[in-house]
């Protein structure tokens, strides 16, 4: 009788170091996942920050810190999750009470910094429509080629050749798009164009940039075949089919930045909630073995 009970018992904590074992192998290939996880999010951190016209460019121009302050918590969290999840490894690898007891205090502030993370690039992608699109007006408007402000005139100007685009937003028949610069912008009613119409990178460098920004001599030129082309006419007097000046861009930039700027938003929101998930299963998970461990 005490020989079978004793097979039992035996036979039980032979069940019991495997169950273990296997929870360890899981806790391991989790933990490896994340550390993966946490160098994806700061590569994605430092590129939607640093690329060009990235976070920081961008919100630059818009005077918005939202996309900016998102790339920043991907970096500084993808950094602590890489740092954080090394310091776990080796507190269940050794395994050690006190080092496992840190990750874990240290990954709960990450994982709710990485969700903040992820619900800000949802939140900006829905803000787009509204918030950027007006950004970028008023950044035409009140800071474009104004001496005081040289880096958002050089930003722009980036913007606009990169992407073939002129002014904020809209076709050539809107009043926000190439139209903007002479219509409500201070670098032309404060006279900073030198009589330019629309600026140079605006305007195709291969083409006649005299032609594209307006700078004809009506004294010299029939002007009268250019009163219905961008930039020499009213928007709504521009025939959008039969325009012959294709020296300039005529649509704005939010046309052209609206799909790249959604796609980081999604990048950083959809990255940053899957490892956060992982890390909310695998703090559950570390909080079973760290109660196992003796003091």
């Amino acid at each position: 009788m005490t020989m079978e009970f004793d097979e039992l018992v035996t036979r039980s904590n032979s069940r019991n170091d495997k169950c273990s074992l296997l929870y360890r192998k899981l806790l391991y290939l989790i933990m490896l996942f994340i550390l993966v996880g946490g160098m994806v999010i700061l590569f994605i951190g430092i590129w939607t920050h640093e690329v060009n016209y990235g976070s920081r460019t961008v919100s630059t121009l818009l005077d918005a810190a939202l996309y900016q302050v998102d790339s920043v918590i991907m970096i500084v969290c993808g950094s602590i999750t890489i740092f954080i999840m090394i310091i776990g490894l080796l507190g269940v690898f050794i395994p050690q009470k006190c080092l496992l007891g840190f990750h874990l205090s240290i990954m709960t502030f990450t994982a709710f910094g990485l969700c903040a993370a992820g619900i800000l690039g949802y939140v900006f992608i829905g803000e787009i429509e509204v918030s950027v699109k007006r950004g970028l007006e008023d950044s035409v408007r009140e800071k474009y080629g104004l001496p005081i402000y040289p880096y958002i005139t050089e930003h722009w100007d980036d913007i606009q050749t990169s992407f073939a685009c002129c002014g904020a937003s809209g076709n050539i028949t809107s009043h926000k798009s190439w139209f903007l610069y002479q219509g409500e912008s201070f670098w032309y009613k404060d006279k900073y164009s030198n009589g330019s119409l629309v600026p140079d990178s605006c305007c195709d460098k291969k083409s006649d940039l005299v032609l594209c920004t307006g700078r004809l001599d009506p004294n010299n030129t029939n002007s009268t075949q250019y009163e219905n082309w961008a930039p020499y006419g009213d928007p709504n007097k521009v025939d959008p089919v039969n325009t012959y000046n294709y020296t300039i861009y005529t649509d704005g930039c939010y046309d052209k930045l609206r799909d790249y700027l959604k796609q980081n938003g999604i990048l950083i929101g959809t990255a940053a909630i899957i490892v956060a998930v992982f890390m909310i299963v695998e703090i559950l998970m570390a909080i079973f073995e760290y109660r196992k461990l003796p003091n």
